[in-house]
């Protein structure tokens, strides 16, 4: 999106900042778990931050076989009681930071989303607005959640259909590391859900 460009200096040099895992339809949270045993074994005083896009994606995390939900907006790993994890959705993480990130779900029907819910909203509000980027709101969001971390972020992808913005990232940097393989190619959804012709959201069905 339209952005003053800028020279960013850091004294912090990492030759791989970013990785990516990837899971296939069940084991997303086996994934994650062994990524935080990883991140602790490594250096068990380090913070970690778990990002979701949805509260709902925080729930189901919560319930699941390896980890459960701890005091505020703490989550316990299971296998890894004493790590210190932070469990956040993307928007609630703005302004904060930790030693290591993580971004769930990232599908590419998660990131980025295909419709806005306030697309009129945002139209009436910025008439004028004409964004030189595809999504340009959904990459502002995956910006926040890629610079919440002091060292290296780690993104949890779905092996089929990955978002088109990790690939993107692994087209432009060479430097990103992938954790498993995936299919580049787009699964279309069979569907016969009727979408706004001007926003794409699904229409809802009325009874008289």
């Amino acid at each position: 999106p339209d952005q003053i460009y800028k020279n960013l200096m850091s004294d912090k040099k990492l030759i791989h900042p970013i990785e990516i895992y990837y899971y296939d339809e069940e084991n997303e949270y086996e994934r994650l778990n062994e990524l935080i045993k990883s991140i602790y074994y490594s250096n068990k005083d380090d913070e970690i931050m778990i990002l979701a896009r949805r509260t709902k994606d925080i729930d189901s995390l919560e319930k699941s076989e390896y980890f459960e939900a701890g005091k505020d907006d703490r989550i316990i790993c299971k296998e890894v009681p004493l790590a210190k994890i932070t469990l956040l959705t993307i928007h609630r993480s703005k302004g904060l930071g930790a030693d290591q990130v993580i971004v769930l779900n990232l599908s590419n029907t998660n990131f980025p989303l295909k419709y806005e819910k306030e697309y009129w909203i945002t139209k009436a509000l910025r008439p004028s607005n004409n964004e030189k980027y595809p999504f340009a709101e959904e990459r502002r969001l995956f910006y926040v959640a890629m610079t919440r971390t002091k060292n290296r972020v780690y993104f949890i992808a779905p092996e089929q259909n990955p978002s088109e913005f990790l690939l993107e990232i692994k087209r432009d940097y060479k430097s990103v590391v992938l954790k498993g393989k995936w299919n580049e190619k787009e699964i279309k959804q069979n569907s016969t859900r009727k979408t706004c012709p001007i926003c794409g959201y699904p229409l809802q069905f009325r009874y008289k």
